[in-house]
């Protein structure tokens, strides 16, 4: 997962707290905004594997139809958004309130990994990557609500924490790339 992948996981998971932040839960739910934005990027990790998983099948029984560079990106757009309705629809209900997030996330997230789809170990970089936006996502939640107690200055507040703690984050998920994969960014 190269750095501009990363920039798209990150710009997305601010987006995702920026919304989830005004959440009310439904009537009779007892669930909190961070549970539900947890479960909103849950979701999202996984109608992108799904729409990847899709794309990956048809392609082994399907020959990409007309122009590859412009058909690879359209097939995986849609493969994505079709796998985004399906579990959409299931968890219509409890996130209701995220419901451009869960159809059009994904779809957002699987292009920006569509470099991804020419390599070798496909499945490897691509359930890394969408691992790591996970991950992140529920370290950057996590630690969201522990800043919103937190005494932060004024000029670092909004906008300026957020981007320190993936900063933060990014340090500290590349240091275990370095680790295991023998490269650091």
């Amino acid at each position: 997962m190269n750095l501009s992948m990363r920039l798209v996981a990150f710009l997305l998971i601010i987006m995702l707290h920026e919304k989830g932040d005004k959440i009310k839960p439904l009537i009779g739910m007892k669930h909190s905004p961070f549970m539900l934005k947890c479960l909103a990027s849950f979701f999202i990790a996984f109608s992108a594997f799904l729409g990847g998983l899709v794309f990956d099948l048809f392609l082994t029984f399907f020959k990409i139809p007309g122009n590859t560079p412009v058909m690879k990106p359209f097939l995986i757009g849609l493969a994505t958004f079709l796998m985004s309705l399906i579990v959409y629809s299931g968890s219509y209900k409890l996130l209701k309130t995220l419901a451009h997030f869960l159809l059009f996330f994904p779809l957002v997230l699987n292009l920006s990994l569509t470099t991804l789809f020419q390599q070798a170990n496909f499945w490897y970089e691509f359930s890394f990557s969408l691992l790591f936006f996970l991950i992140s996502a529920l370290l950057f939640l996590g630690i969201m609500e522990r800043v919103k107690i937190a005494p932060i200055p004024t000029f670092l507040q909004g906008t300026g924490i957020q981007l320190i703690v993936l900063f933060l984050i990014f340090l500290s998920l590349s240091f275990f790339r370095g680790v295991f994969f023998q490269t650091l960014f």
